[in-house]
This record gives C-alpha cells, structure tokens and sequence, in this order.
C-alpha cells in the first residue's frame, strides 16, 4: 500500500459514499483513483500492476461519460470497500457539519507513511520525468 500514500496526495482519494440512518456515512470505504488524460498511461499502470488485487475487472472509465456530450478530461477507478481504508479515511479527511461532506486533510503521521515509494507514484501522478522536482500541495488541512 506504499503507492497509495503518494496516490493520496496527489488526486487520489478514499470515499464514504453509504449513509446510515442518522445521515452520516457508514465506515465503508473504498479508494478513487482520477487522473489527467494525459496521464492514461499511468492511470492504467495503476490498474494493472499496483491495486488490481482490490479492483474489479473493470477498466478505468473515461469522464465525464460521452453520453453528456462534453470532452473526456481524465480517467478514473474504483477499488472494492476495504476496512484498511476505513482507517486510512480516518487519518486522511475529517467530517465538515458545514458542508456536509469529508474534507481531505495530510495524515498527521505523514513522515512515517510517505517512503521513497509512495514519493515516487505521487511525482509519476503528475507525469513528471525530471530529475529535480518542485511540487506543492494545495486544497488540504493541516
């Protein structure tokens, strides 16, 4: 699961997407993977090599789905509910009253999850080959 730390942040994501009776979601989650069309390449590497004992057989889908009539602008899949990532949810994204939704927020023990591998697949999500990389993060909470 080391790519996945660098998956998450970069455009990756894990989702609640079932709610209880009280409104709020059930501790279901399962990962989200989106990526650029110009990364298709990489996207299906993903699919293929890294996560595809936790996929279905279901090759990564274009969006948005041409049937709305708009240009497809990137790929994504979706990997079965795990409990793993029930607890990963946990550490990542806090729950927003305001807006009703989770919040995606860095992992308060990111030095101890992100390892040269999870490093690499979140510089790859980005389809950089350079040696020397700046890269940022935005739209989190720390």
């Amino acid at each position: 699961m080391d790519p996945l730390v660098g998956n998450l942040l970069g455009d990756g994501s894990l989702q609640i997407n079932k709610k209880g009776p009280d409104g709020k979601p059930k501790p279901t989650a399962k990962a989200n993977f989106s990526i650029t069309l110009k990364n298709k390449e990489y996207i299906y590497h993903l699919w293929q090599n890294i996560y595809y004992t936790i996929c279905s057989n279901t090759v990564p889908t274009p969006y948005p789905n041409s049937k709305k009539g708009l240009p497809v602008t990137q790929f994504n899949f979706k990997s079965r509910a795990l409990p793993s990532f029930t607890l990963l949810h946990s550490q990542w994204y806090i729950w927003s009253d305001t807006k009703k939704g989770f919040i995606k927020k860095v992992s308060l023990n990111i030095g101890e999850l992100l390892i040269p591998i999870g490093l690499g697949y979140w510089i790859m999500e980005y389809g950089l080959s350079r040696v020397v990389v700046y890269h940022y993060v935005h739209n989190f909470v720390f």
